[in-house]
């Protein structure tokens, strides 16, 4: 974080680490308000505008870590709106709709399956 500070790439900000709920590190760099001459203090307060998915996406993975789910599970057993889904299949050239509705082939997971040939790098 200093080396930001030292670059000018961020004024200030508040690094935290906690490891098995306790405090491990706790450090605030640079400045609150640089014009003001007011430094960053630890308990600091932040604006996070745009970050829901990565504060959901580090809840999601601490619940997972803690055996609350299985990436396996099926989404409905969770939020049971997502049982019995249906897709849509391309009909016949002809037909007088383009699209028809099915009951999908098997329930939308939590990690969706990588087919053999997408994995490959």
């Amino acid at each position: 974080m200093q080396s930001y500070v030292d670059q000018d790439q961020v004024a200030g900000g508040v690094a935290l680490i906690v490891r098995q709920g306790q405090v491990a590190y706790l450090k605030s760099f640079g400045m609150a308000d640089k014009e003001a001459g007011k430094r960053m203090t630890p308990d600091h307060i932040f604006r996070i505008a745009s970050m829901s998915k990565a504060i959901t996406s580090v809840a999601v993975m601490m619940l997972y870590e803690e055996g609350h789910f299985l990436l396996s599970d099926p989404i409905s057993k969770y939020i049971p709106e997502f049982k019995d889904m249906q897709v849509l299949v391309t009909n016949d050239k002809g037909a007088s709709e383009p699209y028809t509705l099915v009951p999908a082939t098997r329930e939308i997971t939590i990690l969706l399956p990588i087919k053999k040939e997408e994995s490959k790098s």
